[in-house]
């Protein structure tokens, strides 16, 4: 019970307005938030988008992924690796991300970005990664 209460304390805190916490469930219902947060390659995707900027291409955003999983330069990563990771973005993350809503990949270019709705995922993106 007061883990429960200490996580329910912390989400609400980390709640910006009364307007994220009408919207946080009205498209994207809690269980598919929880989904997509709970892997930390999906994680690592959505931090990787955020922090170099919209849109990236899906070939850059899995070098930067395989930088912060490695927690070392791209040089230092073995090349299979990288392209295990690119295969495992390609075919299962990021299309999870885009039939959720929360980034768009365009697949002429090959690019990820943001989409409106990580607005309701980033809560509790913020929340996993306190609790890490």
């Amino acid at each position: 019970m007061t883990v429960y209460l200490n996580i329910v304390v912390c989400y609400d805190a980390m709640m910006d307005t009364e307007r994220d916490v009408r919207t946080i469930g009205e498209t994207l219902p809690l269980d598919e938030q929880f989904d997509i947060v709970a892997h930390r390659r999906r994680r690592c995707i959505l931090r990787c988008i955020e922090t170099h900027g919209s849109p990236i291409a899906l070939a850059d955003l899995a070098d930067e992924v395989a930088v912060r999983e490695y927690e070392s330069r791209l040089s230092d990563v073995p090349v299979e690796e990288v392209k295990r990771i690119y295969l495992s973005l390609y075919h299962k993350h990021v299309p999870k991300l885009a039939d959720a809503s929360v980034v768009e990949y365009d697949q002429k270019r090959h690019t990820v970005s943001l989409a409106e709705r990580v607005g309701r995922v980033r809560v509790l993106l913020r929340l996993v990664e306190q609790r890490r």
